[in-house]
């Protein structure tokens, strides 16, 4: 088990600095090295924490959502290729969630110490290939990241749950340190979506100081009202701007295209298009060049209408159990959360498979940090008070002698 999570949180971070599908492999096959590990010592009752949580509205909503895209396939226009995606989507979820299943109720210190130094090891080489090497990390506009760039945006997501693994144990000079490491590479690289990632999980983080509730209520109005709301706001805006596509704002051409695809096909909104349409769809032309290539488009565009209400509730459910969870994880919980779905919403990154890797590496550094904290707390050594002194009993009376008997005379 330590083996796998230390490959996995070490290995990980600094390996995706040199190969582009390393992290594709290595997060399912870390996940059955925990599976093999738990068979090798099985217990009772190994995988009821995952049964019971399949059972919650949440996991009830994540199985109709993987239900209903695993029904599109019949809709599809790439069939052969979407039930591909879908089965290989579906064997990456199932393994991470028995490994995160089968993790002890309790992880050992050490298993937290793994993320940070991995994270840590990755920063700095970024940083010294960036800076002494002058190594260019973005691409040409339009395509795919670069190794170094998917490296740098895999960061800027794994550094709140590496932050939180040292806030439990209180090492706030060593979080501190690597923060400051992490977010100096990503500034360095100039990525947009890694500097998303780090500005909307600051943001976030810091709110959640204040009150973690208050930062889940922001979260979960931001990101699920926005997705159910998505292509109204597109076909407003279009309405209301007067022919947005002739403006030089890539964001309001994107809102422009997107109305044109729900006017031209809008019973599609009930159903979708089916599994991997979307990007299949950008590549043969079926979608407008201009849409939006983000994962509020991409759901509404395979998944319709049942999609988006399913993804909403899987958003709403995810962050408030985070903002519920005992301090001090809430804040990096939900600064993780915060990040992950600002790069899914404005970048399209979305599109691509390595990026759910990440979002599974990202989910199980989160259980190892929900399951590294204390559980309890000590209660304070109270003094007792000292016990009222007892009186002493009065003592009885003496009775007064008998008068002596004068004899008669």
């Amino acid at each position: 088990m330590r083996l796998a999570i230390a490959v996995l949180m070490v290995a990980g971070p600094v390996g995706a600095l040199f190969s582009r599908r390393l992290m594709i492999t290595l997060v399912p096959v870390c996940a059955v090295l925990m599976i093999a590990s738990a068979l090798l010592a099985p217990r009772r009752g190994m995988l009821r924490p995952l049964a019971e949580s399949l059972a919650t509205p949440l996991g009830l909503a994540a199985l109709s959502l993987l239900a209903w895209a695993g029904v599109s396939v019949l809709w599809t226009p790439f069939p052969a290729l979407g039930l591909e995606r879908f089965l290989k989507t579906l064997g990456t979820l199932s393994v991470v969630a028995a490994a995160i299943a089968i993790l002890p109720a309790h992880v050992r210190t050490p298993n937290l110490n793994l993320l940070p130094v991995g994270l840590g090891a990755s920063s700095l080489g970024l940083l010294l290939l960036v800076l002494l090497r002058e190594v260019d990390v973005l691409g040409p506009e339009g395509a795919e990241p670069s190794v170094l760039e998917r490296a740098t945006i895999a960061s800027s997501v794994l550094l709140w749950p590496a932050l939180g693994a040292l806030a439990v144990r209180e090492r706030w000079t060593s979080a501190g340190v690597l923060a400051l490491a992490a977010a100096a590479a990503i500034v360095a690289t100039r990525s947009p979506a890694a500097l998303t990632g780090l500005a909307v999980g600051a943001l976030v983080c810091a709110i959640a100081l204040g009150g973690a509730r208050r930062a889940a209520q922001w979260v979960c109005l931001l990101f699920a009202v926005a997705l159910l709301a998505g292509p109204a706001i597109a076909v407003i805006a279009d309405r209301v701007g007067g022919g947005l596509s002739e403006s030089g704002l890539p964001f309001l051409r994107s809102l422009s295209a997107w109305a044109w695809v729900v006017e031209e096909q809008g019973l599609r909104l009930l159903t979708g298009h089916g599994v991997d349409s979307a990007p299949r769809g950008f590549s043969t032309g079926y979608i407008p060049e201009a849409a939006p290539r983000g994962a509020v488009f991409q759901l509404w565009f395979e998944y319709g209408l049942p999609g988006a209400a399913l993804g909403a509730i899987i958003i709403a459910r995810t962050v408030s159990l985070a903002g519920a969870v005992t301090q001090p994880a809430p804040g990096f919980l939900l600064a993780a959360i915060a990040a992950a779905l600002a790069i899914s919403t404005f970048t399209p990154i979305a599109l691509q498979l390595w990026w759910l890797t990440i979002m599974c590496m990202a989910t199980i550094a989160s259980a190892l940090l929900l399951k590294g904290q204390y559980r309890t707390t000590r209660p304070a050594a109270v003094l007792a008070a000292a016990p009222a002194p007892v009186p002493a009993p009065a003592p009885a009376p003496v009775p007064a002698p008998a008068p002596p008997i004068t004899p008669a005379v």
